[in-house]
């Protein structure tokens, strides 16, 4: 009777891989299934229905320019950054992280050999007309008061989701979102699953912290300079630098 057991443990252990392999590589193949557009090419009125739908639409070049990182640092280098500090890419981290205050010439000029991170930080319209932020085409004007995320690779925001909608423009560098639909929430360790800014007790691969997470649908999206994704409200995300990173993004 015991070693029938053992041997239906073993094959629920090995089904539970098969599944979770299947899982991968579907979600590998299919990780971003949502629309994509050129944004010099839509219209305003394409531009404004696309940002109110329920699911995510991701912009292509949407940035007149390419905005450089010394030039950015140096036009803004007297802006001051609450920065955070800590292993903020667990939930653990997360609840140890402290802030410091820094000035952002100081943040470039560290990139490479600090792990503080600028999120969450406000930069106001005057700031984004500074560095010369414009959108590519004539008839949308997207940019309004912000907020600005900048931090070397592997920064990271763990999985959390937001009252608001939300779009999210990369500037500078490369940074993944991974991403599930709403309808997936009651399978992500939110504690509450209500409608306000939650965070996850889900470790994002870390199946132990979450094993319900193993039924939710992911999503996968690395942000190219002048790529902006509209994300709808209470979309859980992940959100990881993949190089030195500078994104703006707007709750509305």
């Amino acid at each position: 009777m015991k070693i029938k057991k053992i041997y239906s443990l073993k094959y629920i252990f090995y089904l539970l891989i098969i599944i979770l392999i299947i899982k991968l590589i579907y979600n590998y193949f299919f990780s971003f299934p949502f629309p994509i557009y050129n944004f010099p090419l839509i219209t305003k009125t394409q531009y404004e229905e696309l940002i109110k739908g329920k699911e995510p639409v991701l912009f292509k070049n949407v940035l007149k320019q390419n905005i450089e990182w010394n030039d950015f640092c140096n036009k803004l280098e007297n802006k001051e950054l609450s920065v955070r500090h800590g292993d903020y890419g667990s939930t653990e981290g997360r609840k140890e992280r402290y802030f410091k205050k820094e000035k952002l010439k100081n943040v470039c000029q560290n990139i490479n050999n600090s792990s503080g991170y600028g999120g969450n930080n406000v930069i106001s319209l005057d700031e984004q007309k500074k560095i010369q932020l414009q959108s590519s085409n004539p008839s949308i004007n997207m940019f309004q008061k912000a907020k600005m995320w900048i931090g070397p690779s592997n920064s990271r925001t763990p999985l959390h989701k937001d009252t608001p909608d939300n779009l999210a423009i990369q500037l500078y560098g490369r940074k993944k979102w991974i991403f599930y639909n709403k309808n997936s929430n009651k399978h992500l360790c939110f504690d509450e699953n209500n409608s306000t800014l939650e965070w996850s007790n889900y470790s994002i691969n870390n199946f132990f912290t979450c094993p319900s997470a193993l039924l939710a649908r992911r999503y996968e999206k690395i942000m190219e300079p002048g790529d902006m994704l509209y994300l709808p409200s209470q979309w859980g995300h992940d959100v990881e630098n993949v190089t030195n990173s500078i994104m703006i993004n707007l709750w509305y």
